[in-house]
């Protein structure tokens, strides 16, 4: 997948910003065409509070899923397919934690992400479309 190469170069743009077990890249795409992308940050958004997000505990509030999906939604891309990598060289375990997997799952998308085995594809639940989903 070319994607995983994209990720790769990102994560290594970023050596000396965060360690390499907390890159996270999260890359939207709409029929094979990169959309949008989102890094974890050290920053907090109203919306992190709002999906019940425990910004005090973490050392990266903003996770890279939640930053793609606001840079889609601001730009009103639609996407249908979200994939997730950490990591140097993007291969680290990366499935969205709990808190991502909650609004995640009322997508409907093609969630990819890599684990101890590979790659691992789910497809969420059947539901309202992504743009309305926070307003």
């Amino acid at each position: 997948m070319h994607y995983q190469k994209i990720a790769r170069d990102i994560n290594i743009a970023r050596d000396e910003i965060q360690p390499a077990n907390l890159r996270c890249v999260c890359l939207l795409l709409y029929r094979n065409r990169l959309i949008a992308i989102g890094l974890n940050k050290a920053k907090t958004h109203p919306l992190i509070k709002k999906l019940g997000y425990d910004m005090y505990r973490r050392r990266y509030p903003l996770h890279a899923e939640l930053d793609a999906w606001m840079k889609a939604k601001k730009r009103e891309e639609d996407f249908d397919t979200m994939l997730i990598y950490r990591g140097y060289n993007a291969d680290l375990p990366s499935c969205p934690c709990n808190e991502c997997s909650k609004w995640i799952k009322r997508l409907t998308v093609e969630v990819c992400y890599t684990t101890d085995r590979g790659v691992a594809v789910e497809y969420s639940q059947k539901l309202i479309g992504h743009i309305k989903i926070f307003e």
